[in-house]
């Protein structure tokens, strides 16, 4: 009998233990507060993510969602401003001086990007210098030759200004959108 007045004395402290978890862990109205709390955060995050989607196209929407007109209300959030996706230059920028007709020179003998676009190729010439083919976002393609010490990629973005590679002592610049030839003033135009 001794051993089950034990075992009874066991059980019956282990439910108060219990008791007392359950009164530690506060009352039922601050659980409430805090999963309803969690609730509208993740509403919240989930609002903001379709507003960002809205303003920078990044996924197609189902057509429900596309029901919601969600331009409407993002257009009162200044989303352009906080969102400035384009990188700031912290340099002034390169300017190239025209030596003769696409052959171009600047003061660093870096070759850097003179428009937003796309490394469509990257071509290796005889002589070891290499060619560098890009489309612009303004639909102009233009070709760098002569370049050194490659630092982009095919298919790779590059934003103006970035440094494609360098040059001995001249670079052939080229310029052509819509089988014209275009001078470097026009070809850099929005």
């Amino acid at each position: 009998m001794d051993d089950l007045h034990k075992v009874r004395r066991r059980i019956a402290q282990r439910r108060i233990g219990f008791e007392e978890e359950e009164h530690r862990k506060g009352p039922h109205i601050f659980r409430f507060l805090y999963h309803t709390v969690m609730l509208m955060m993740f509403v919240c995050v989930a609002v903001l993510a379709l507003l960002l989607n809205e303003k920078l196209h990044l996924v197609e929407m189902p057509a429900f969602m596309k029901e919601l007109h969600l331009e409407e209300l993002s257009s009162w959030l200044p989303l352009e401003d906080f969102l400035e996706l384009k990188d700031q230059s912290v340099s002034s920028p390169v300017s190239y001086t025209k030596v003769k007709e696409d052959t171009y020179r600047n003061d660093t003998n870096t070759v850097n990007n003179l428009y937003d676009g796309v490394v469509l190729h990257i071509q290796k010439m005889e002589n070891q210098d290499v060619s560098i083919v890009m489309k612009q976002d303004n639909g102009v393609v233009t070709t760098y030759e002569g370049v050194k010490d490659v630092s982009v990629k095919e298919n790779e973005r590059i934003l103006k200004d970035k440094v494609l590679g360098t040059y001995q002592d001249q670079i052939m610049i080229s310029f052509m959108k819509d089988n014209r030839k275009l001078d470097m003033h026009e070809a850099t135009q929005d």
